[in-house]
Parts: structure tokens; C-alpha cells; sequence
């Protein structure tokens, strides 16, 4: 009988040989033993196969409204423990190209497919592997809705006559509206998975929002009974009530816990499907809602304070408004257009945000700490604790786990903006003359551009492949450098006026003579006109 111990923080299982939570990183002198009849090799494998690797960090590259993902592992040694990743990685990878009346799909820069018509909308799955995508026969669209497709390697047609849909986090499901009945104010809800379409209800509120679980099996959404009183549904296989006037948020897979809000603004979360499980969370909440990848947790904004709510519990204070979540560059994310933020995190343990007031850190206790205010276009590197910051035109690093650590000048040149790379030992800055400089530790700034574009897209700088490449636009011409002086880029026609990078490739706009062109390249060297 292998002795295994219970993380009283999370809950999660511990084997006696483990010193520290394989989920939060408690420490086992904190946790209580429990008996299993599994070997310490079988416990420690099942832990660490339980353990999400996930991450997101929106990188806002000061003037542009441009948010860049990068991928990160991160792999802490504790003792002769090996602590899992908490973060899921982007893979990316799917793209789509509206070519005169036909769209063009492409899976890592390679041409799938087309298919006739103008895309309307589109959403990723949460690592950005897969997408739904609606489109129309007209630009406009239409009154009679679009067709539906799930895209991975091709573009797989799903359904007609589609208003609206939702992907699930894992990418493996879909469900969408169609058949709207304006009279009755109702529509159908739809679910594909499994290679088959399946009829939820016909009874949807026509403007409701749902919500898909990660797994695809269990989704929320309000309907109209036949009183015409609002009530909020989960479906797993039947419909199971949560009462009227009820709005469902998010739910996790089987129901596990269950968020919605009623007529005036309450947020509630209920665990499984006894509503004598419901827990009070907050009397108004902001649309800043954020949870993790299997809804265990869950950060929201109440008036001015902000709180969390772990496996259903009572919340928890943290401090001020969460503005944003900062994670490394990679870190897998999608935003819901309910204002859900679904993070590819595991949990909220050992994270940062930025708050009105500064950079905030919640510890592994879920006690949040200021760690340093007046903070703008701050990254966190791969190592998830060193935090890299603009403040008054000098850039500084700091550990922010550590309460007694002191930021350390690495810039001071009158940077306006900077990105770092990914496991935060230099970078990329430019000043007030748009020259743009790669400084290594505090080593003397070597400069790469002395003219550096903003773009019609407004791409700043520019952005990193894979976390230590940067790209970057000079007299409407693409550019990249890896810490030397920068080295254009061959194959783009026109002028360059946006790009993007991140884990999966580098995406290029350019213009040539009023001809819009978009480029993609997976490996940051041969780049091909999507077309």
C-alpha cells in the first residue's frame, strides 16, 4: 500500500516521495495522507498526466492594438521533484484567406482547400489548432444565415442555414444556432461532435450566448419556456433546469461546476447538478470574467475588488481590478463573446495580473501581493516569475515571486517600448528616435534599425518567432534579427505594413498596388503567398 498524500490547498493527490504539489506546489508537510493501492511510480505518472501545460499572456506592444502569443515550457526542479508546466502551449497553425469570391484554408502555410463564398466569422478552438468558421454566398451575408465548417487539415461542412456558433475549447465539438422563429423569439441549438449533428433544443433564446464545455459534452444556454419566462439550461445528454430568470455563464465537462447570473447581476457557481451546491459569489460582476482551462477556478471584478473562487467555494479577496492576466508568451487563450476569458492555465496559483494600481501576484496560498506599480508593457518570461517592465523610459527586471527582491535597471536610454525574449535575458527596445536596439543582460545596446515603421496596422516594432526572433518593418520592408544588426527578408512583394509572429509562424501584410497580400511562413525563413 503506497502512501499518498492529499493537497489540502487543491485536493489534488500527492505520492509520499514528492515534497511539493504537483499542481499548486504546496509544500506535503501542508498536506494530509490518504492510502491508495497504486505504486509511487503509477501515483507520480497519474499526477503528472494530470497536470495541464498551459499559458497566456496578451503582449500589447505599447502604440499597436496588437496581442501576441508565444509558447512556453516551464520545467521546475523542487529537491529531485520535476514540476509539471502549468501552462498549455499555442500550436496555431489553421489560417484563412478570403481570395477574390472563395476562401482559401491553409494548415501550416500549406494550401487544404477552398471553398466558395465570404467568411464571416470565425472562432479558434483554445490553442488555436482548429476553427469554426461561417460563411455566406453574398459579402454581406444573408437573412437565410451562412454554412458552417470546422476547420483542422480541411474544411469539413457541417451545416446550412447556420446564424451562429461556438467551439470547444478542445476544438472537437461545435454548437450553432440555426432556424430562428422571430414570433417566438426562439431558434434551435445544435451540437456537432462525433461525425454527427444532434438537436438540443428547439426552444433557444434567439440572442442567448452558450457556452461549450472544454470536452465538447455539456453545454449552457438560456431558453424560453412555455410561460415566455427565461430559464437557464445545461445540457448533458438532457436538459437539466437551473430556474428562471437564471443566465448560464460557463460550465465545465459533466456539470463538475456551473457559473450563471441572475436578473440583477448575482454570480453564482454551483457544483454538479444539485442546486443545494450553489455558492453566492458576488452581488455585481464586471464582463472581465476569467476561469481556467477545467473551470475549478474562477476571477472576477465585484464593484472595485477583485476575488476568486476555487472548486466552487466561497470567493476569496484578491486586490483591485484585474485588467489583465500576464503569462508567458505562448500561453494558449480564448475570449468568449460573453467577455468569458477561458486561460490554458491549470490554475491561478503562482500567476500575475495587472491591476489598476500595478503588477499584482498571487502566491501559491492564493494571496495576492502588490509587486511593483506605475508598470506598462510588462512580459513575463518563460520561467514564470521574471517579470520585465517599461516605467518612465528605463526598462527593469524583477523576480516577482520574491518578496525582498529589488527591480533591476537593465535600460536606461528612453526606451518607449520594448519586448523581451522568452526566457527574459535581453531585449528589443525602441526610443524616442524609432531606433531600435537588442541589449543582452547589461551588456552595451547593439543597434539593429536606426528607422523603425509602425505600419498601417500600427505593428510597433515588431514581433518574436518561437520567443527570440524578432520581426520587424524598416522603409516598408520586412526585417528580422536574432540579437545582431537586422537582415531583410526575401520573397515579399509590395510594402510591408503589418506582421505578426508567434509560436506556430509569422503572418505578413503587405500591399502592391492596391493588391492585398498576406504571407505565412512556419519556420521564419521561406515565406508563401496565401493566395
Amino acid at each position: 500500500m503506497a502512501e499518498v498524500r492529499k493537497c489540502k490547498l487543491c485536493g489534488a493527490s500527492v505520492p509520499a516521495n514528492m515534497k511539493f504539489c504537483a499542481s499548486c506546489g504546496t509544500a506535503i508537510e501542508e498536506a494530509e495522507p490518504v492510502k491508495s493501492e497504486s505504486s509511487p511510480v503509477a501515483d507520480a505518472s497519474a499526477v503528472l498526466e494530470g497536470v495541464k501545460k498551459q499559458a497566456v499572456k496578451a503582449q500589447k506592444f505599447i502604440k499597436p492594438a496588437i496581442f501576441v502569443v508565444a509558447a512556453v515550457v516551464i520545467v521546475a526542479v523542487l529537491a529531485n521533484v520535476i514540476k509539471p508546466a502549468k501552462y498549455e502551449k499555442v500550436k496555431g497553425g489553421v489560417n484563412m484567406v478570403q481570395s477574390d469570391d472563395r476562401v482559401a484554408f491553409y494548415k501550416n502555410g500549406k494550401n487544404t482547400g477552398y471553398v466558395d463564398g465570404y467568411y464571416q466569422n470565425l472562432i479558434y478552438s483554445l490553442n488555436s489548432s482548429k476553427m469554426a468558421a461561417l460563411i455566406s454566398e453574398d459579402i454581406g451575408g444573408g437573412s437565410d444565415g451562412y454554412s458552417l465548417y470546422l476547420i483542422d487539415a480541411k474544411a469539413e461542412l457541417i451545416d446550412e442555414e447556420v446564424y451562429k456558433c461556438w467551439i470547444s475549447a478542445s476544438g472537437n465539438a461545435v454548437a450553432y444556432v440555426k432556424e430562428f422563429d422571430y414570433s417566438e423569439d426562439t431558434a434551435e441549438l445544435w451540437l456537432h461532435k462525433g461525425g454527427k449533428e444532434t438537436l438540443i433544443t428547439s426552444e433557444l433564446l434567439r440572442d442567448s450566448a452558450c457556452f461549450v464545455s472544454p470536452n465538447g459534452g455539456t453545454v449552457c444556454y438560456t431558453a424560453v419556456n412555455d410561460d415566455d419566462e427565461h430559464i437557464g439550461i445545461v445540457w448533458d445528454g438532457k436538459e437539466n433546469e437551473l430556474g428562471e430568470n437564471y443566465t448560464p455563464v460557463a460550465v465545465a465537462d459533466g456539470m463538475k461546476y456551473v457559473y450563471y447570473t441572475n436578473d440583477n447581476g448575482v454570480l453564482y457557481v454551483q457544483k454538479g447538478k444539485n442546486s443545494e451546491n450553489r455558492e453566492r459569489l458576488g452581488e455585481t460582476y464586471s464582463s472581465g470574467i476569467s476561469v481556467n482551462r477545467d473551470l475549478s477556478q474562477i476571477v472576477f471584478s465585484s464593484v472595485s475588488e477583485t476575488y476568486i473562487s476555487r472548486n466552487g467555494g466561497e470567493k476569496e479577496e484578491l486586490s483591485g481590478n484585474v485588467m489583465i492576466f500576464i503569462f508567458p508568451d505562448g500561453t494558449a487563450a480564448r475570449r468568449n463573446d460573453d467577455g468569458i476569458q477561458l486561460y490554458g492555465i491549470s490554475n491561478f496559483a503562482n500567476t500575475f495580473y495587472q491591476g489598476y494600481e500595478g503588477i499584482v501576484y498571487i502566491n501559491g496560498k492564493y494571496e495576492a501581493n502588490s509587486v511593483v506599480r506605475g508598470a506598462e508593457n510588462v512580459m513575463l518570461a518563460d520561467d514564470g516569475k521574471t517579470l520585465t517592465y517599461i516605467r518612465n523610459g528605463d526598462i527593469y527586471k524583477v523576480n516577482g515571486m520574491s518578496k525582498n527582491a529589488e527591480p533591476e535597471e537593465i535600460v536606461s536610454n528612453d526606451a518607449e517600448r520594448f519586448t523581451a525574449v522568452s526566457n527574459g535575458s535581453a531585449v528589443f527596445f525602441v526610443n524616442e528616435d524609432d531606433e531600435l536596439y537588442y541589449q543582452k543582460g547589461k551588456g552595451k545596446p547593439v543597434l539593429i534599425s536606426e528607422d523603425v515603421e509602425f505600419g498601417q496596422y500600427g505593428s510597433a516594432q515588431g514581433s518574436l518567432f518561437k520567443g527570440d526572433t524578432l520581426f520587424y518593418i524598416s522603409d516598408d520592408e520586412l526585417y528580422f534579427s536574432s540579437g545582431g544588426k537586422g537582415k531583410a527578408v526575401s520573397g515579399i512583394e509590395g510594402d510591408v505594413s503589418y506582421v505578426g509572429a508567434g509560436v506556430s509562424g509569422v503572418t505578413v501584410y503587405a500591399d502592391d498596388g492596391g493588391d492585398s497580400l498576406r504571407y505565412f511562413s512556419g519556420d521564419g525563413k521561406k515565406f508563401t503567398l496565401l493566395e
